[in-house]
């Protein structure tokens, strides 16, 4: 599965950024399991619980965490403060644009 951008696929991104997502989240279309964080299958209910649209939910929650709505059952202070100074932009559009592809 190709990451929209540069055309980076998930297991080239997972390579560049071992041990950041894949053992945190849930999230089907990486074959990750974590249960660190919230499943990140569900990020459209999370943006419409927010009152948020889903790209501007996703990016914030990554670069501003936590986000306005975060899911009963999961802490608010686990996730990384540091992605929105250390991924490049184009790196966080790709990011946002894999995570919030449609099935």
């Amino acid at each position: 599965m190709r990451l929209d951008g540069r055309g980076v696929t998930h297991a080239e991104h997972r390579d560049r950024h071992p041990a950041q997502a894949d053992d945190a989240h849930t999230f089907t279309a990486a074959g990750s399991s974590g249960k660190v964080g919230p499943n990140l299958d569900q990020l459209p209910a999370y943006a419409q619980k927010a009152g948020q649209p889903l790209d501007p939910y996703t990016l914030g929650a990554i670069t501003s965490p936590p986000p306005k709505y975060v899911p009963p059952g999961f802490p608010t202070n686990v996730m990384p403060t540091t992605f929105g100074s250390t991924l490049k932009p184009q790196e966080l559009a790709d990011l946002v644009a894999f995570l919030t592809q449609k099935s």
